[in-house]
């Protein structure tokens, strides 16, 4: 039991290293802002919103055959980079946001979000999984798991506790400035 715990941190190590967590969180905020955005602001319905969010599988959809290729030909340090370049520039595009913006406006930043989340989570999961002995993939994999999947609930948890905040600070200036 303690040679398998001492793997487990080894493989948690690995995924820490390697940034596993970091780009649930900035994603998640970002693809939870447009759905707000379309439905809140640019007064989307369900359906309208279902359609724009529907463009996230379309690179998933169409990469996906091309994994096992891609893995072969192209170094993994260059895919995952190239993903987190698509990621920061799906967030530099939809910084643009207006309340004026259209569905239209999302397109580019979904597609662009979509392709780095893929080319990054796909790829990431692949370093830890081969980077352990045969014995410990399961092993590696599920902590890998886990440890995406709680570095995306805790930053979440701190980006959502970060917008009350600012909305409470905002509601108070702003009602200071009505009365």
């Amino acid at each position: 039991a303690d040679a398998l715990a001492a793997q487990g941190l080894r493989v948690l190590a690995l995924a820490r290293r390697n940034h596993a967590t970091l780009p649930d969180p900035l994603v998640a905020d970002t693809f939870e802002q447009h759905l707000q955005f379309l439905g809140l602001i640019a007064g989307y319905n369900s359906a309208e919103v279902g359609y724009i969010v529907l463009l996230n599988g379309v690179p998933f959809l169409l990469l996906s055959p091309f994994f096992p290729l891609l893995m072969q030909r192209i170094d993994i340090r260059i895919l995952v980079t190239t993903g987190v370049i698509c990621l920061i520039a799906s967030s530099f595009l939809a910084a643009g946001v207006t309340p004026d913006s259209a569905g239209s406006f999302f397109i580019l930043p979904q597609l662009l979000m979509s392709t780095g989340m893929f080319l990054t989570m796909a790829f990431l999961s692949q370093v830890v999984v081969t980077s352990v002995e045969d014995r410990i993939v399961d092993d590696a994999s599920a902590i890998f798991n886990c440890a995406r999947n709680l570095g995306g609930s805790v930053g979440l948890a701190l980006i959502a506790t970060m917008m009350d905040r600012r909305q409470a600070l905002h509601v108070s200036r702003l009602s200071e400035s009505v009365t």
